[in-house]
């Protein structure tokens, strides 16, 4: 490549406009991504709320057991959409995969629901509890590889959750008591 091509792009001011219009439209596009996706999750938290607190408590009680049924599920998902694109029913590939990402979706409501706990405190009201753990996902899943792998990591272990908490038919599993003078005091 002639590198005289390359430094006259660079140093262009066309160059420059162009790349700060692409970082532009880029953090418009995850800003926009953010507020959509915390709708979906204060609408989630609205309409649900004692069953996502629920499923919340349930997928926090069993991390690993979560972690192993999300990544049951997904490559189960995985499979299927792979037999249906080779299938003459090809255009259903799609359907699984579209299962994975509104499962992954509401997984990640249960996530949220737990970090905002854990940030904002049990006394914050439910919705102020959604919107700070959802912030604090999402901010974390742009660092770098490391957030990456939280990020999908967090979103296959609030699926599986979902589906144990879903399945299960006992009663809720209990919160942790917390930790403090007054949870080892005798009452």
């Amino acid at each position: 490549m002639n590198s005289h091509l390359l430094m006259a792009y660079v140093e262009s001011p066309e160059g420059k406009i162009r790349d700060l219009l692409g970082v532009l439209v880029l953090v418009s596009l995850a800003c926009g991504g953010f507020l959509v996706t915390l709708a979906v999750q204060l609408v989630l938290a609205s309409l649900f709320p004692a069953q996502g607190r629920r499923l919340a408590d349930e997928a926090g009680a069993a991390p690993w057991r979560s972690l192993a049924a999300g990544l049951a599920l997904t490559v189960l998902l995985a499979l299927a959409a792979a037999v249906a694109g080779r299938s003459p029913a090809r255009p259903l590939a799609i359907l699984p995969v579209a299962s994975w990402f509104l499962l992954a979706l509401a997984g990640l409501h249960l996530r949220s629901r737990l970090y905002g706990e854990r940030l904002a405190g049990e006394a914050a009201p439910e919705a102020v509890q959604v919107a700070v753990g959802w912030f604090a996902l999402w901010f974390a899943s742009w660092v770098p590889f490391a957030g990456w792998v939280f990020g999908a990591w967090q979103a296959v272990t609030g699926m599986g959750g979902l589906v144990l908490g879903a399945l299960s038919s006992g009663p809720p599993a209990p919160r942790p008591a917390a930790a403090g003078p007054e949870a080892a005091s005798p009452a």
